[in-house]
Parts: structure tokens; C-alpha cells; sequence
């Protein structure tokens, strides 16, 4: 009782923390768009995508192996805990600066490749080491979470989210509208914040003398894990890759900025992960774990499904709202998009075969198929379609990532998703935001309000099994009445 009271509390903290973090990147938008054009939007997209990946190279599966070890570390003592997470910390600190140092003298050949020769070095130099920085705090305030401290953990990176709004503001009125003035402010907030961080772990943290005895242990367990993450990069930002290649920085900076509103789908996809997970674990050894896997899975499906119609019918008047007129056209995307965190979020239910029979490594290979998938679908679509092109490769590679783990888990244990009314959804959904797509503008406003709300009451019916939908009609009878 008390580790499920523990739970419940935990998720409505980070579920609110999570929220509040993304509410600051959505409401500080109408800002945001009125000092950087579309062009910077895409600058600094790309250049957060290529830090990404320079993340993805420092952590190599450490964040993992913290976890692991600081609870094996515990009865031992607190300082084989802290011997663990120092030995992390300074893995980050000296292999990550050489790494950022190795990374800014590449920049001259990125920025002709990509940029054309546009920026300078310093901002390549600036953006890793706002990597870097970003590194530590993760780690630092991960110790947070792996303590029981939720709130310090939410609240440290509220703080990191609205100091850096506040100083990049700060350095535009010093650097003028430089795409600087973003990571010189997202660098310092991060700095800033690790320092709070740090102080909150300090009994974890030892600077008298190196752990590097820790690091073939810990890079043992986490260099498998890292692939993993290689992967998932790929399948995420691959597309954006393509949009700089071939349409330049300001068709991305569209797209990223039309990636904020799928934020508010990501948000309910994420809190849902975050409660599920442990719930999911204990029902893989329940014998009606099968049918509540069956029933959650289809109910989230249907739900994020509705979640999309509404997003969809809503993203002219969210853009118009929050962004200026250079960004209006980005209303296009924010349907398509919202596909990813729908299918991220199911990845927990579709991999149930996998995890109870404990044959997780086939999530590498599934992952990798898909990304294959998503890089050709890219290739193909974005030279040709664009932000529409770039958005539909990634939703499809997702979604066939999804319908392959679905495939593979079944053989393991078979739970009963029903690919037919996900399909169904799938394909009713993507024809509803293909025509609103089309049609916004030029087919009445009530029409399409009224093929959505039409869409929706489906959604809900199909989101339940045959047993639970006479419930559903009898209430909805009893509505109309």
C-alpha cells in the first residue's frame, strides 16, 4: 500500500511538473515568434537536433546505469552510492569536454554542409557546451528521482525552463535577434540550475579523488542500452535532417514550431507511460493481465485518437494565436504530427509480449526496422512534399514500429489487440486531418466542426469492447433525450 500511495503521488507530481515545462515553451511561443523569424526557429532547430546527438554519444546508456546501480550500491552504503554517481558525473565532465571541444571543430564543415556558411563558430561552440551542461543537470537531478524527491526534481527543472526563457530575452536586448542569444541563455540557466542540483545531491557527489575504477562496470551495463538510444534519434528527428538538407532553415523552423502543439498530446502520452509502467509489470503476472492490457490499450488509442480530431480542427486558431504571421502556415502539420506521441505512448502496450517473457532485445532490431523505414519514407517524401512529407514519414515509421513490436509480442503472450480497430482508427483519423487539411478555407467551418464531433462519438464507440459499448449507447440515448 504504501509504494502504491508512492506511485500515485509521484506520477500527479511529475504529471503537473511535466505540464507546467511544456505550458512555458507553448505560452512563451507568441514571444519567441516575434523576436526569431522562421528562419532562426529552423537554425536553431537543426542545431538542437545535431546536440541531440552529441547527447546521445555522452550518455551511451549511463543515465540507465545509475539507476541500476545507485539501488544495488544501497546496501552497501551511501558511499558506494556516491562513488557510482561521481564516477558518472566525471565520465560527463572530462569525456564531454573533449567531446564538445571535438564537436565545435566540425562546425565549419556542418555549417557549410547545412547553413550555407551562415553562422559562426561560436555558435557551434556555444550549442555543445549547452549540451553539456544539459547533461549534467539530467544526471544530477535524476539522483533527485531515484531519492524519492519528486518536487525537488519538478521544481529544479521549472526553474531551468523559466530562467532560460528569461535570459534569452535578456541576451536578445544585449546580442540583438542572434540565435546566441538562445543557447547563451539555455547554457546559463543550465549552468545555474546545476549548481542548485548539486547542492541538493551533495552527500552523492565526491570531488576529493577520481572513481574511474566505476567506469568499465557502468559502461558495461550501459554501452548495450546505448544503440537503443542511437535508434530512437534517428526515428525522432530524422526528418528534420532532411528538411535543412533540402528545403533550408526556414521551412524547418515551420515545422518546429508547429511541433509545440503536439506537446499537449506528448504531455498526456508521457503521464500515461509514467503510471502505467508499474501498474503494466504487476498485471504481466495477474491471469487477466491479457484482457486489462486489452482494454487500457484500446481505450488510450482511442482517446489520444480523439485528442488529435480536436488538436486538428484547432490548429489554425492555436497558431494564429500563440504565433506571428511568418509562422501561420504551420497549422498544416500539427495533425500529422501528433501522431508520434500517440504511438510513442502505446509502445508500453505493444511490447507487453516482450517484457513479461523477457525478450526486450527484439526491441533493437524492431526500432532499427522502423527507422530504416522512416529514413526511405523521408528520402522520398520531403524533397518533393516538404513539412507535409517530412511529418507523414515519421508518423508512418512510428506507427509501423508499433504494428511490428504488436506482431512480434503476440507470439510471446498473446493479449488480443485487435489491429482491425486500430487500423480503423488509424486510417479514419489520418483521412480526417488530410481533409481538413484540404478544405480548411474553403468548406464551411460547420461542416468540418461537424464531420469531427461525428468522428469523435465513433472514436468513443470503438474505444470499448462490444460488453462495454451498450453502456456507452445507453448513456448517450439518455443524453439526447
Amino acid at each position: 500500500m504504501r509504494h502504491l500511495r508512492q506511485l500515485l503521488n509521484d506520477s500527479v507530481i511529475y504529471g503537473l511538473g511535466g505540464a507546467f515545462s511544456k505550458s512555458i515553451a507553448l505560452l512563451t511561443l507568441p514571444i519567441l515568434t516575434r523576436i526569431f523569424s522562421p528562419k532562426d526557429f529552423g537554425e536553431i532547430e537543426m542545431l538542437s537536433v545535431i546536440g541531440s546527438l552529441l547527447a546521445a554519444g555522452l550518455n551511451l546508456g549511463l543515465d540507465s546505469a545509475q539507476s541500476k546501480f545507485f539501488f544495488k550500491e544501497k546496501k552497501v552504503g551511501k558511499n558506494s552510492q556516491r562513488s557510482v554517481v561521481s564516477a558518472i558525473f566525471q565520465w560527463h565532465l572530462t569525456v564531454g569536454t573533449f567531446a564538445v571541444a571535438l564537436a565545435t571543430l566540425t562546425g565549419p564543415v556542418i555549417n557549410v554542409w547545412l547553413f550555407e556558411g551562415s553562422l559562426k563558430p561560436i555558435h557551434f561552440a556555444v550549442t555543445f557546451v549547452s549540451v553539456l551542461l544539459t547533461q549534467l543537470l539530467s544526471q544530477s537531478v535524476e539522483v533527485l528521482r531515484l531519492l524519492y524527491r519528486p518536487w525537488s526534481y519538478v521544481l529544479i527543472n521549472l526553474f531551468q525552463s523559466a530562467l532560460a526563457v528569461s535570459l534569452i530575452l535578456l541576451f536578445v536586448i544585449f546580442l540583438g535577434k542572434d540565435i546566441l542569444a538562445y543557447f547563451f541563455g539555455t547554457a546559463v540557466a543550465s549552468l545555474a540550475s546545476c549548481f542548485i542540483a548539486w547542492y541538493k545531491i551533495k552527500d552523492y557527489l565526491s570531488f576529493s579523488y577520481f572513481h574511474f575504477s566505476q567506469w568499465p562496470k557502468l559502461l558495461k551495463f550501459g554501452l548495450p542500452l546505448a544503440p537503443v538510444g542511437i535508434v530512437m534519434y534517428v526515428m525522432s528527428v530524422s526528418d528534420r535532417w532532411f528538411v535543412q538538407f533540402y528545403h533550408g532553415s526556414e521551412d524547418l523552423g515551420l515545422l518546429a514550431v508547429a511541433a509545440k502543439f503536439s506537446l499537449i498530446l506528448a504531455l498526456f502520452a508521457t503521464t500515461f507511460r509514467q503510471a502505467w509502467w508499474p501498474i503494466a509489470l504487476d498485471l504481466m503476472e495477474n491471469d487477466d493481465g491479457q484482457r486489462v492490457f486489452r482494454f487500457v490499450g484500446r481505450l488510450y488509442f482511442g482517446a489520444c485518437c480523439c485528442g488529435l480530431v480536436v488538436i486538428t480542427m484547432l490548429s489554425p486558431f492555436l497558431v494564429k494565436f500563440f504565433a506571428s504571421g511568418e509562422f501561420q502556415n504551420a497549422w498544416r502539420v500539427v495533425g500529422v504530427l501528433c501522431w508520434q506521441p500517440v504511438f510513442n505512448g502505446y509502445f508500453l502496450i505493444a511490447t507487453a509480449g516482450l517484457w513479461k517473457l523477457e525478450k526486450t532485445y527484439l526491441n533493437l532490431p524492431l526500432m532499427a526496422l522502423a527507422s530504416v523505414v522512416g529514413v526511405l519514407l523521408n528520402f522520398l517524401l520531403v524533397p518533393r512534399f516538404g513539412l507535409i512529407g517530412a511529418a507523414v514519414g515519421t508518423a508512418i515509421s512510428y506507427f509501423l514500429w508499433i504494428i511490428f513490436s504488436i506482431m512480434v509480442g503476440e507470439r510471446f503472450w498473446k493479449v488480443g489487440h485487435s489491429l482491425l480497430v486500430m487500423l480503423t482508427m488509424v486510417s479514419l483519423c489520418s483521412a480526417f486531418v488530410a481533409l481538413f487539411i484540404l478544405w480548411f478555407g474553403s468548406v464551411s467551418s460547420t461542416v468540418l466542426v461537424s464531420v469531427g464531433i461525428c468522428l469523435i462519438l465513433f472514436l468513443i464507440y470503438f474505444s470499448f469492447e462490444a460488453d462495454y459499448r451498450e453502456i456507452f449507447l445507453k448513456y448517450l440515448k439518455e443524453f439526447w433525450k
